[in-house]
C-alpha cells in the first residue's frame, strides 16, 4: 500500500525510511542526506521539549502537555541564521516539537530583529492567531 506524506515531517520520516543515503540538502558547504537531516531535526526538537520540560518543572503555568486542554498555543522558535542545511533542520525540528518557526535573516537591520522578537515575546502574535 502506498502512502502520501502530508506534512514535512511525514515527507523527511518516509524519505528517511525508503531512501536514507540519498541526498536530501545540498548548501554552500555541503551535503546532507535524508538520514542526517531526520537526525538533525529530531535532535532540535528533543532540544526544545527539553527547554519545555525545564520550563514546566520550574512550575511555568504556560507550558502544558501538548493536547491538553488547557494546552497553550504554541511558542515561537526563532531561527536567526543564513540558509543553509541548519536552517532547515530548526524548521522541522521545531515543527517536530509542536512549535513554529519564525525564519529572521541576519542580514536584516537590528531594528527590525528586534521588533520581530518583541513582537513574539510580548504573545501579540496569539491575538492575530486566535482572532
Amino acid at each position: 500500500m502506498h502512502t502520501t506524506a502530508h506534512t514535512p515531517i511525514e515527507y523527511l520520516e518516509r524519505s528517511a525510511r525508503l531512501f536514507p543515503s540519498k541526498t536530501a540538502v545540498i548548501d554552500e558547504f555541503g551535503t546532507c542526506t535524508y538520514a542526517e537531516l531526520l537526525e538533525r531535526s529530531r535532535a532540535v526538537a528533543q532540544g526544545l521539549l527539553a527547554a519545555d520540560a525545564r520550563s514546566n518543572a520550574s512550575g511555568d503555568p504556560e507550558i502544558r502537555a501538548a493536547g491538553s486542554v488547557n494546552a497553550p498555543a504554541p511558542q515561537p522558535v526563532v531561527v536567526f541564521m543564513e540558509k543553509r542545511i541548519d536552517m532547515l533542520a530548526s524548521f522541522l525540528g521545531a515543527l517536530m516539537a509542536g512549535r513554529f518557526y519564525v525564519p529572521v535573516d541576519p542580514s536584516v537591520p537590528a531594528e527590525r530583529a528586534r521588533n520581530v522578537y518583541a513582537t513574539l515575546a510580548n504573545g501579540s502574535w496569539k491575538k492575530t492567531a486566535r482572532s
